[in-house]
């Protein structure tokens, strides 16, 4: 049996491995073809292209990629009816692979979508496209399945990867994690305002070690950090687990924070275009996955403009008085226990069957 993955970005590479490594454990002689990026690579999966450097955000973003992404949905198409492979499953990356599954529909092939587009925050319309274009919807979040169910989407809660790869951790040490994000133009984007906050509460964590996680980088951004953290390069996420607090994008990344028991401030800047009519569109009032799916503000996030002060004060706050602290890390594991739901289903069933 032949089975596609595609996923464009660094996070989505991630999950798409856990994945992967799940079917093959089951099904050893499977050949399981990947767009995605290293992370399939390594746990067997045969990469035909690695896509996970193009990924963009924002609408204003997307526009110079326009090219590249229509000869890729090309070039997929045509390997799938070309290797005549009849199962493809989709991870997150929604505004390439939903229009992919519509072509692929074309060629009656079967389509599974992990990590669907988050229709409940905003983009509604892109319901009736997972009703019509996919075969079953694999979510990682119990109210996401709830949600699309009620709209008569094929979906399944199957369990959060994120929960197995993050180890719950309150041993921490003294280490502020900073985290700009997976992608090039998401670092840049946020580099500054990172090496902004890092001097301003320097002052108030003199015993703390400042790290940063750079998937990229280049001359710019090394002349940006170099002196100021400690730069980290390979995985992570054993970084995250022993980090006491974090500053980080919204994303997986800010998730993967609050699953370690790591306090964090969330920051996020896109074009200003992108973010006005992300304002318009946005159905829910927060945009880290931490206050959404406890549906409160446990941790500070600031859009487009960062409170160097307020930030601060956040920080120093948990540094000295415990009851915040256990406040914080309590909600975060909560957040955990909700994820780690056993009312799931098992994910390669619902591929192989």
């Amino acid at each position: 049996m032949k089975i596609l993955f595609v996923a464009g970005e660094p996070s989505g590479d991630r999950n798409a491995s856990y994945l992967i490594d799940k079917l093959k454990q089951v099904k050893k002689d499977l050949e399981i073809y990947a767009y995605a990026g290293k992370e399939s690579k390594k746990v067997g999966a045969i990469l035909v292209e690695d896509i996970t450097d193009k990924a963009v955000i924002g609408f204003t973003e997307a526009i110079g990629s326009i090219l590249y992404f229509k000869n890729l949905l090309k070039k997929i198409f045509n390997f799938v009816r070309r290797e005549n492979i009849k199962k493809v499953v989709l991870v997150d990356f929604p505004g390439f692979n939903l229009n992919l599954a519509r072509v692929l529909k074309k060629i009656e092939r079967e389509i599974f979508y992990f990590i669907p587009p988050q229709v409940w925050a905003w983009g509604s319309w892109r319901i009736r496209e997972l009703r019509k274009y996919t075969d079953r919807v694999l979510s990682t979040f119990p109210f996401e399945a709830e949600f699309l169910r009620k709209k008569k989407v094929n979906t399944f809660f199957v369990g959060n990867p994120i929960v197995e790869r993050i180890r719950w951790n309150e041993d921490k040490e003294n280490i502020i994690i900073f985290l700009p994000g997976s992608r090039k133009r998401e670092i840049i984007r946020h580099v500054n305002d990172m090496v902004r906050i890092r001097d301003y509460i320097e002052k108030d964590f003199k015993d703390y070690r400042f790290l940063i996680s750079l998937l990229y980088s280049d001359s710019e951004i090394l002349s940006k950090v170099e002196g100021k953290f400690e730069i980290i390069r390979e995985d992570v996420v054993p970084y995250i687990e022993r980090a006491r607090y974090a500053i980080t994008v919204s994303g997986t990344v800010a998730l993967e924070c609050a699953l370690a028991g790591t306090p964090m401030v969330v920051i996020y800047k896109v074009s200003e275009p992108t973010y006005i009519l992300g304002r318009l569109l946005t159905k829910v009032p927060y945009v880290s996955l931490v206050n959404i799916i406890l549906k409160k503000r446990v941790i500070p996030e600031y859009v487009q403009h960062i409170n160097l002060k307020e930030i601060r004060e956040f920080l120093v706050t948990l540094k000295s008085k415990r009851e915040k602290s256990e406040e914080i890390i309590s909600s975060l594991r909560y957040l955990r226990q909700i994820l780690k739901n056993k009312d799931k289903f098992n994910p390669v069933y619902l591929i192989l069957n």
